[in-house]
């Protein structure tokens, strides 16, 4: 059935292929889909810190619990009316290193 809709889907045009994070499992080296993960809300979680720097030179830090995702990111954003962040509008930016 599964097979049968993706086909169909394909058909009509509205399947498309393109690169994106993977949810893997290095246990089973394969990959999962989001269908086959069950979300754990109290899992324990660490923070890491990646630096970015801009053109100009100035350090943006980067927090999150997934810094393995951050390799496929091709933007950093800000808010253009965020004080703290007025002038990097257009800056570009590249990693720097972790904390």
């Amino acid at each position: 059935m599964v097979q049968a809709d993706f086909l169909d889907l394909y058909a009509r045009g509205l399947v498309t292929r393109r690169e994106a994070p993977t949810l893997w499992r290095p246990e089973c080296v394969t990959a999962l889909a989001q269908a086959d993960i069950e979300d754990k809300e109290d899992a324990p979680a660490s923070f890491v810190t990646l630096l970015f720097a801009t053109t100009s030179g100035r350090a943006i830090p980067i927090t999150t619990t997934r810094p393995e995702l951050l390799a496929a990111c091709g933007a950093v954003f800000v808010h253009p009316e965020d004080p703290r962040y007025v002038d990097l509008v257009g800056a570009a930016a590249r990693r720097w290193s972790f904390r």
